[in-house]
């Protein structure tokens, strides 16, 4: 499988070790470089298109959310989809 470009990725505003990373595949990916190199979840086809935003909620800890080139906006619990 190709690895596709990167699109954006954002800190989370309440644990700087937390990043989401999202792309042209439509895929979400989160670390936590605390616990591992590894991916805490990934997920697949999130949107079925290129994904081009992405924002942490300013007041929960745990929510993000990501825009597509679909023409929808999803809002993921970090905590819940791991």
């Amino acid at each position: 499988m190709p690895l596709q470009a990167i699109n954006k990725c954002s800190f989370s505003p309440f644990k700087k070790s937390v990043i989401v990373a999202v792309g042209d595949d439509g895929d979400v990916v989160l670390w936590d470089i605390n616990i591992s190199a590894d991916p805490v979840f990934v997920i697949k086809q999130a949107h079925v298109a290129p994904i081009q935003g992405i924002a942490w909620s300013p007041c929960n800890k745990s929510l993000f959310a990501t825009a597509g080139l679909d023409k929808k906006i999803h809002v993921f619990n970090k905590d819940e989809n791991g």
